[in-house]
């Protein structure tokens, strides 16, 4: 007896019972399919990893649903544990097994716009098994990827390329006489975007013949927005369209062969209440719409247009989350999704750190309520982004352009030129499609437009295509502009205060998920309350008598939001008292007033503080001192002071200068005279937004594992730089390591080698010191976990130490 199979439950089915059942479904086929390929070899083919996709042809309508069956139980049991795009993929089953069983790939080139809907593709072409690394890291992309399989025909992963891809294709063959067309498959959201009606306007006027699915779920990311999008649905779900179809149908049916011309007419005239006029006029056949989750109408209307010789576009509606109860009819919730429970749908780990992007909504939702000027801008991703509550609250404060950067950047100018205030937030990799509208619309302007720049630097999963590593590169080179970067969240929040009193075109970037730095706070909290423990016992040990109530302000010195408050005179006296006390440990600097002084707050230092009465830390190794030497601690009370120091960080943004946040620039004899090899190995650590947190955490390393004592820079604006500093640390340091989320090519370390030689060519600068950039080498950065890319790359915590161990021969 045959068995129902469905997904709609919240339960999947385990993969043997799956199996099984798809198995008796289809040893109960006709004998048509048995003659060409059994249906019990396609699914022990298909589990085996072999490619099926030229075997599809053969097979019944009923076996192509137990096989889209079987896909979608394996897209399900993957992301579940991986996470990916679930929804989009999920809906497009029927369609790509659908143009498998009309079209041979590897003749056809498939096409697939932005590609996140594509796992069927891949199981059905020989990657069943590899799909259980899906997104991980020497694993299965979430997009088509050419270098995994000659399958794939081209790289995707940004929104509305198929269609100009397609054209390309279709004129090669034309040319080489080929037969074959291209086959597009293309998302309702994606045809927002101005490149596909390029691609539309010369696919019409060439009449070259490609295929062209329109994958319709009328959700793409987020709400459609736009003409088009009203075009391509309220018309569809209206009674009075349903209604006169049917009748216009059966009118058609019923006419004799004389009257041909005058149904074709009628129905011509029909098309002006149709989405079928868009493309009619631009000279592309429309068909449909047509049931996409519905194998059998699928391929019988495949086949119907493969023998025609001219464009044509077919009108496919889908659901999204199609199979999964959970996530049908949800519109952003399910497209990208972490790793969850298959049969609740709730996320499995969620981070208590909060996320950049969220402090991003709440801050700027809160500058909105104070200041009308504000207005928000996003490219269909609101939610994504965070400006949904901007959205929702403000509603005629918020704009969503669609797929349409370009329009967001120049439409944004314009209104920042009637003197309101725009906020773009945007992904770093969709920032670069907008390049010339920034250049040509914004900056020569000079006006006062906010770049939000989300997910900059790794962003791990998403892979090559979505790395955002490029926007300090192309941004910097360009006039006008002023570049700026936060190295937590409350810095987050204090730039997007502050950018609103900015004249001139701003940017700010930040990275997915949460700040390095927000991780490190934990490490460096934890740290402080292990050398509080072992300061007092060695306080104690050696009869240092202090008052509890003195000892307390250490214990208590963890709780960095509330001492960040407290002025530089409280911190020094409070810091006075605490050295005063402490044992002297072998090789430890014995000037009493460079002790005391080396616990001040140097961050404070500018080229006109040369205070004599503010003399540094020592730098590099101090021979001798153990883990439990309190110097050690009052370090770093010293760094988690600095970093939470809001009025000190205000000010130094407000003038665009970068914050030392532990050492000093002035060096004398006596700070350094019992520590001579030290002096002339002087180590800066440089960092930039997100490579803060980086370079804290190798500092911490350098300091707890290696004794070595660095100095730790935040640049904060790359642009204009801080030349005043970084012309003192130029002199005054041997050993400048620097670290951004970006490529090292025309990077932060390029920038500031590029201005060591200028003050060498000037006559300022003796002799240019080591300057090495921990950056990201010249390569495109493949998918994977984040930390394990990072690995791979050589710019985790423990490669960037020994890489400063190495540099310095410590």
């Amino acid at each position: 007896m045959r068995q129902s199979i469905s997904t709609t439950s919240n339960t999947a089915l385990p993969i043997d019972t799956l199996v099984n059942t798809l198995t008796d479904n289809l040893d109960m086929q006709t004998d048509t399919a048995k003659q060409v390929a059994t249906p019990c070899s396609i699914t022990q083919k298909l589990l085996n990893n072999e490619d099926i996709h030229h075997l599809l042809p053969h097979v019944s309508i009923a076996e192509l649903k137990s096989i889209a069956e079987l896909i979608r139980h394996r897209i399900l049991e993957v992301v579940s544990k991986n996470g990916g795009h679930l929804s989009s993929t999920l809906g497009a089953v029927e369609l790509i097994v659908g143009m498998h069983s009309v079209f041979d790939c590897s003749l056809h080139p498939f096409i697939y716009d932005v590609s996140h809907q594509a796992y069927a593709h891949k199981l059905l072409t020989g990657r069943y098994k590899e799909f259980e690394s899906l997104r991980q890291i020497d694993g299965i992309s979430g997009f088509i990827a050419p270098y995994e399989s000659s399958l794939d025909y081209f790289i995707a992963g940004h929104s509305s390329t198929s269609l100009s891809l397609a054209v390309g294709a279709a004129k090669a063959k034309k040319l080489r006489n080929d037969p074959h067309k291209p086959i597009v498959m293309i998302g309702d959201g994606s045809m927002s975007a101005g490149l596909v009606y390029e691609a539309l306007n010369e696919l019409g006027d060439l009449k070259l013949p490609v295929i062209i699915i329109l994958n319709d779920n009328e959700m793409s990311i987020a709400k459609p927005i736009g003409a088009i999008s009203k075009i391509l649905s309220k018309t569809i779900a209206s009674p009075l369209y349903q209604s006169m179809k049917e009748k216009v149908k059966k009118i058609v049916d019923k006419m004799p062969n004389g009257t041909t011309f005058i149904a074709k007419r009628f129905e011509e005239s029909f098309k002006l209440i149709t989405p079928g006029l868009l493309f009619e006029e631009f000279g592309i056949d429309y068909i449909g719409p047509i049931d996409g989750n519905n194998i059998e109408e699928v391929v019988t209307t495949l086949k119907n247009v493969a023998y025609l010789n001219r464009p044509v576009l077919l009108h496919c509606q889908t659901i999204k989350g199609k199979g999964y109860q959970i996530a049908e009819g949800k519109y952003e919730k399910w497209h990208g999704v972490a790793p969850f429970d298959l049969n609740t749908g709730q996320a499995i780990a969620k981070s208590v750190i909060k996320s950049p992007t969220a402090v991003f909504s709440d801050t700027l939702l809160s500058m909105a309520q104070q200041n009308e000027k504000i207005v928000g801008v996003t490219a269909a991703m609101p939610s994504g982004t965070g400006l949904d509550k901007l959205m929702d609250i403000m509603p005629e404060r918020f704009f969503d352009v669609a797929i349409a950067e370009q329009h967001a950047v120049t439409s944004m100018a314009a209104m920042a030129k009637e003197g309101f205030k725009p906020y773009i937030a945007i992904y770093s990799t969709f920032l670069q499609r907008a390049f010339d509208q920034i250049v040509h619309d914004t900056c020569i302007m000079k006006l006062p437009v906010v770049f939000c720049i989300d997910r900059a630097g790794i962003v791990g999963e998403d892979g090559e295509t979505h790395q955002g590593l490029l926007d300090i590169a192309y941004l910097q080179s360009i006039p006008n502009i002023t570049l700026i970067a936060p190295r937590d969240n409350n810095t987050l929040s204090l730039q997007l205060e502050y950018s609103q009193y900015v004249t001139s075109p701003l940017a700010i970037r930040y990275p997915r998920g949460q700040f390095m730095l927000e991780k490190c706070y934990m490490r460096l909290d934890s740290i402080i309350k292990d050398y509080d423990t072992k300061a007092r016992q060695n306080i104690e040990s050696n009869n240092c008598h202090v008052e509890r109530s003195e000892m307390s302000q250490s214990l208590d010195s963890n709780k960095h939001i509330t001492e960040s408050t407290k002025s530089t005179k409280e911190t020094t006296q409070t810091d006075s008292k605490t050295t005063a006390c402490h044992t002297e440990p072998l090789g430890e600097v014995s000037n009493t007033e460079s002790k005391k002084d080396s616990n001040k707050d140097f961050s404070l230092l500018s080229k006109t503080q040369n205070d004599k009465n503010l003399e540094p830390q020592p730098f590099g190794r101090v021979q001798g001192i153990g883990v439990q030497d309190n110097e050690n601690l009052e370090s770093c009370r010293i760094v988690l002071q600095n970093l939470h120091n809001t009025q000190n960080y205000n000010t130094h943004l407000k003038a665009h200068k970068a914050q030392m946040l532990y050492g000093s620039l002035v060096h004398t004899k006596d700070s350094i005279q019992h520590n001579t090899e030290s002096s002339r190995k002087k180590i800066l650590l440089v960092g930039y937004g997100n490579g803060v947190g980086r370079m804290l955490d190798v500092w911490l390393s350098l300091l707890i594992e290696h004794n070595i004592y660095a100095s730790l820079l935040d640049i904060i604006s790359l642009k204009p730089l801080d030349t005043d500093m970084f012309a003192m640390c130029l002199r005054d340091y041997t050993h400048i390591f620097v670290m951004s989320d970006s490529y090292k090519l025309n990077g932060v370390g390029a920038c500031i080698m590029q201005f060591a030689f200028s003050e060498l060519e000037r006559g300022n600068l003796a002799q240019i010191p080591k300057i090495i950039s921990f950056e990201i080498e010249d390569i495109f950065v493949k998918h994977g976990n984040t930390q394990k890319i990072e690995k791979q790359l050589n710019i985790d915590t423990e490669s960037l130490v020994s890489k400063v161990l190495e540099s310095t021969h410590f």
